[in-house]
């Protein structure tokens, strides 16, 4: 049985699993955020790129 099956079952690990998994969604891997070091990313490597 996977882990997760354990957690998900759970209602209290359930939420707190959820809210976590929000919390980094909305933080690290918002949209925003990934934007924004992909840009940075994009101009650190660019000079580097033929064409």
């Amino acid at each position: 049985m996977p882990l997760i099956r354990i957690l998900l079952d759970d209602p209290v690990l359930c939420a707190a699993y959820l809210e976590y998994m929000a919390d980094f969604a909305e933080g690290p891997f918002s949209t925003a955020e990934l934007t924004s070091r992909l840009e940075d990313a994009h101009e650190l490597i660019e000079p580097f790129c033929g064409g």
